[in-house]
């Protein structure tokens, strides 16, 4: 199953308010929930095993590798709430190192979604 969901802001080295972080999580929680439920309307999602899961980010310029895994956190917490991902730990997902391409017009960040056979 592949899903684009938005890109979310660069939270690595972010020094905010808790409150205006919490504001912004929300925010893209409802956003993420809107994206997923329109490209999964009809199709059976909801994970019954552990999942493979391949990352392509678009983004306005490269970053480094941490930078990038850091954001992964709101994104994939967004498929564990939707039910594609029984949990985001290793058990229950195997993730891979995101690719990234710049693409400044439309930042995203693609999901490729994967069974893996017990």
């Amino acid at each position: 199953m592949k899903l684009t969901l938005p890109l979310p802001s660069g939270r690595g080295n972010a020094r905010e308010h808790w409150r205006v972080t919490l504001n912004k999580k929300k925010a893209y929680y409802l956003e993420a929930a809107v994206a997923i439920r329109n490209q999964t309307i009809g199709i059976k999602h909801m994970a019954t095993g552990p999942r493979e899961v391949k990352v392509k980010m678009y983004v306005w310029s490269i970053q480094d590798h941490d930078n990038a895994v850091s954001r992964l956190k709101w994104p994939l917490d967004a498929l564990v709430k939707a039910g594609l991902l029984i949990d985001d730990n290793p058990k229950w997902c195997t993730l891979h190192m995101p690719t990234q391409e710049i693409d400044r017009k439309n930042r995203r960040i693609e999901f490729e979604l994967c069974d893996v056979a017990r």
